[in-house]
């Protein structure tokens, strides 16, 4: 592997893990840099363990262990650390470069990350000098010598440990994951142990009768969350007892409710709001159902895991007929992830006038939809879609990526035939480029004016966009929609 192919695929992860964490957090320019340099020491600390490390398990122990040292387990260190190394594991396996040192520096106004390889940094090799001259020195290949062969991994872990209790303390600046607990309006997410104490408290203070009150006045006041009825006045009856005769489910559902009520004015969530989180919980169940350790991971980089998690296991406990377990689950789930977005939505929340970029100027009342023919190149596969002309390249990249079935783990760029290329991140952009969420395709595509779309700097999935048609938007039709697929799809990781 080469030393360029190295420092792309390097980006590429650090790309991937820096949109996660942005999507939760809503960060000023200052606290935004020093994430990202964040970023990038801790994708490199991943990197390395992928190297390093004879199995992906071994992996995962080694940055448990990494971040209960320096961060205390805390789980904004921790889970970059295991996002980074599975995107290593899962798409760079052969990638043998130790990285060395990672920088975030600012080239052409943009944030880049500057990667060095082993012999590129004569200043960090020369650190490592010391650590090298005593693996060289007599007593310690003594040691090692006077070591049997099954003990020498172990052996030469008590040196590495010895070795490093010597050097000075250094204590991380952890600010831009903890915050000030002092900040007013700061985002929160609900702890494990929190919920734990309110939900003893339900169960210790709070007889049936209040319980059955509390429940109705939870669907009273949000009807959104009628479909808890099935579920309360059942329950009451047969179901959602353990052996000692706990409500376990009336317990749970007034939980959730009291933790998040404190805090966080609930929306009315609409008819497409609700199916889409309906779909979302429903396989966060099947996870759970099938693997946990699935579901664990999956929602790991969730802003409200410790809710989900509480949820699971509280109704795991129900001991419920495998289809009243799954359907309970689901909905409960369900729940929980519109809670999630209520919160965040409210704290993170932007002006809307603010938030639309200022190139938009299309009649919504007058909308047309284009339709697209969209080929991927080497394959005897394409797409015709209808989107709407105040669609962003980002939407279209969302719905092909989709269709073509894919996980949206890497960059890609649109160059339309007029000149503009749209691209996915800040770090991926030129002067002359734009991000594909402020570049509408109704600008640059035509019946005359197609596109070029690459998907994966690495892999290369290239496809031809063409306008097959422009028409008037049909005001009872939902866009975008997909008028036919032909071909047999391509796994993305064959």
């Amino acid at each position: 592997m080469s030393a360029e192919n190295t420092k792309l695929h390097f980006a590429e992860i650090c790309e991937c893990i820096w949109n996660k964490i942005q999507g939760q957090k809503k960060l000023d320019k200052k606290t935004a840099a020093s994430m990202r340099q964040f970023v990038a020491n801790f994708t490199m600390v991943a990197w390395n363990a992928c190297i390093a490390q004879k199995t992906f398990a071994d992996v995962k122990k080694f940055l448990n262990k990494f971040a209960d040292e320096n961060f205390d387990g805390d789980p904004c260190a921790l889970y970059p650390l295991l996002d980074a190394a599975e995107l290593k594991w899962r798409e760079y396996r052969n990638d043998k470069n130790f990285v060395v040192r990672a920088e975030v520096q600012t080239v052409k106004g943009k944030p880049q990350v500057i990667v060095y390889l082993k012999d590129e940094c004569p200043e960090v090799s020369a650190a490592f000098k010391p650590f090298h001259d005593l693996m060289q020195s007599p007593e310690v290949q003594e040691r090692l010598k006077n070591t049997p062969p099954e003990k020498l991994e172990e052996e030469i872990g008590k040196i590495i440990a010895e070795y490093n209790a010597s050097l000075p303390a250094v204590t991380p600046d952890e600010d831009w994951f903890e915050g000030n607990d002092e900040d007013e309006g700061e985002y929160r997410p609900i702890g494990g142990e929190e919920l734990h104490e309110i939900y003893q408290h339900i169960q210790c203070n709070y007889s049936r009768k209040e319980k059955k009150g509390c429940l109705k006045e939870i669907i009273d006041t949000f009807p959104f969350l009628s479909i808890l009825n099935p579920l309360s006045d059942k329950n009451f009856k047969t179901s959602g007892k353990n052996k000692t005769g706990e409500d376990l489910l009336p317990n749970l559902i007034i939980t959730i409710f009291s933790a998040f009520v404190q805090d966080t004015a609930l929306p009315m969530a609409d008819e497409d709001d609700y199916s889409h989180f309906l779909e979302e919980a429903e396989t966060l169940a099947d996870d759970f159902i099938q693997d946990e350790d699935d579901f664990y991971y999956a929602i790991q980089i969730r802003s409200e895991s410790a809710v989900l998690t509480f949820i699971a296991e509280t109704v795991a406990k129900l001991n419920l007929p495998t289809e009243e377990y799954r359907r309970t689950l689901s909905v409960l789930l369900t729940w929980g992830v519109m809670l999630e977005c209520a919160r965040e939505a409210q704290y993170f929340a932007v002006d809307d006038e603010s938030s639309e970029p200022e190139s938009y100027d299309f009649d919504k009342e007058n909308l047309r939809v284009f339709q697209l023919h969209v080929k991927l190149r080497g394959f005897r596969v394409s797409a015709d879609i209808l989107v709407r002309e105040d669609s962003t390249f980002e939407e279209l990249h969302n719905l092909i990526n989709t269709l073509f079935q894919r996980d949206d783990d890497h960059l890609y760029r649109f160059e339309c035939e007029d000149g503009c290329t749209a691209v996915r991140d800040e770090m991926d952009i030129d002067d002359d480029e734009q991000l594909a969420g402020e570049c509408y395709i109704g600008h640059h595509l035509s019946e005359d004016c197609g596109a070029y779309y690459l998907f994966d700097y690495g892999d290369e999935w290239e496809h031809d966009i063409t306008v097959k048609k422009i028409m008037s938007a049909d005001t009872k039709e939902k866009y975008p929609k997909v008028l036919k697929i032909r071909g047999s799809i391509p796994e993305q990781y064959s």
